[in-house]
Protein backbone atom coordinates (compact mmCIF):
# COMPACT_ATOMS: atom_id res chain seq x y z
CA UNK A 1 0.00 0.00 0.00
CA UNK A 2 1.18 3.62 -0.92
CA UNK A 3 1.08 6.59 1.73
CA UNK A 4 -0.62 8.97 0.00
CA UNK A 5 0.94 12.55 0.40
CA UNK A 6 -1.21 14.83 2.22
CA UNK A 7 0.67 18.00 2.37
CA UNK A 8 -0.87 20.89 -0.01
CA UNK A 9 1.88 22.22 -1.77
CA UNK A 10 2.12 25.57 -2.54
CA UNK A 11 1.90 27.29 -6.10
CA UNK A 12 4.72 28.38 -7.69
CA UNK A 13 4.93 32.42 -7.92
CA UNK A 14 6.90 33.40 -11.22
CA UNK A 15 8.68 36.65 -11.38
CA UNK A 16 9.32 38.47 -13.55
CA UNK A 17 13.09 39.24 -14.79
CA UNK A 18 13.78 43.32 -14.89
CA UNK A 19 16.71 43.75 -16.95
CA UNK A 20 16.19 46.88 -17.70
CA UNK A 21 16.15 49.45 -14.69
CA UNK A 22 15.05 53.29 -15.23
CA UNK A 23 18.00 55.09 -13.34
CA UNK A 24 16.93 58.48 -13.65
CA UNK A 25 19.12 61.58 -11.75
CA UNK A 26 22.18 59.91 -12.64
CA UNK A 27 24.23 62.68 -14.90
CA UNK A 28 26.62 64.92 -13.41
CA UNK A 29 26.95 68.78 -14.24
CA UNK A 30 29.75 68.30 -16.69
CA UNK A 31 27.82 65.50 -18.52
CA UNK A 32 24.86 67.45 -18.61
CA UNK A 33 26.66 70.41 -19.73
CA UNK A 34 28.22 68.24 -22.59
CA UNK A 35 24.95 66.69 -23.60
CA UNK A 36 23.59 70.18 -24.08
CA UNK A 37 26.27 71.51 -25.95
CA UNK A 38 26.21 68.46 -28.16
CA UNK A 39 22.94 66.88 -29.00
CA UNK A 40 21.66 69.20 -31.39
CA UNK A 41 24.85 68.06 -33.55
CA UNK A 42 25.00 64.53 -33.06
CA UNK A 43 21.64 63.27 -31.30
CA UNK A 44 18.76 61.63 -33.32
CA UNK A 45 15.41 61.59 -32.40
CA UNK A 46 12.36 59.55 -32.35
CA UNK A 47 10.98 62.43 -33.95
CA UNK A 48 13.35 62.33 -37.01
CA UNK A 49 11.70 58.93 -38.05
CA UNK A 50 13.14 55.99 -39.13
CA UNK A 51 17.42 56.58 -39.11
CA UNK A 52 19.01 56.46 -42.68
CA UNK A 53 22.34 55.49 -41.48
CA UNK A 54 23.87 56.15 -44.84
CA UNK A 55 22.92 59.41 -44.21
CA UNK A 56 23.93 59.91 -40.73
CA UNK A 57 27.35 57.98 -41.12
CA UNK A 58 28.06 58.93 -44.46
CA UNK A 59 28.89 55.30 -45.88
CA UNK A 60 27.57 51.67 -46.00
CA UNK A 61 28.30 48.93 -43.50
CA UNK A 62 27.53 47.04 -40.28
CA UNK A 63 25.49 49.12 -37.74
CA UNK A 64 26.16 48.09 -33.82
CA UNK A 65 23.37 49.43 -31.58
CA UNK A 66 24.83 49.46 -27.72
CA UNK A 67 22.08 49.65 -25.16
CA UNK A 68 23.00 50.47 -21.76
CA UNK A 69 27.07 51.00 -22.01
CA UNK A 70 27.59 52.85 -18.47
CA UNK A 71 30.63 55.07 -18.44
CA UNK A 72 30.79 54.24 -22.56
CA UNK A 73 34.43 52.72 -22.19
CA UNK A 74 33.52 49.29 -23.84
CA UNK A 75 31.65 51.07 -26.25
CA UNK A 76 34.68 53.22 -27.06
CA UNK A 77 37.11 50.03 -27.27
CA UNK A 78 34.98 47.85 -29.39
CA UNK A 79 34.48 51.35 -31.79
CA UNK A 80 38.14 51.27 -31.93
CA UNK A 81 38.46 47.59 -32.93
CA UNK A 82 35.81 47.31 -35.40
CA UNK A 83 36.58 50.29 -37.32
CA UNK A 84 34.41 48.74 -40.30
CA UNK A 85 31.20 48.79 -38.36
CA UNK A 86 29.24 52.34 -37.17
CA UNK A 87 28.50 52.46 -33.42
CA UNK A 88 25.77 54.79 -31.41
CA UNK A 89 24.16 53.85 -28.05
CA UNK A 90 21.30 54.19 -26.52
Amino acid sequence: MQEQNTDIEEPIKKRTIRSFVVRGGRMTEGQQKNYDANWAIYGLSLADGRIDYVAVFGRESDVVLEVGFGMGASLVENGEKCTGERFYWH
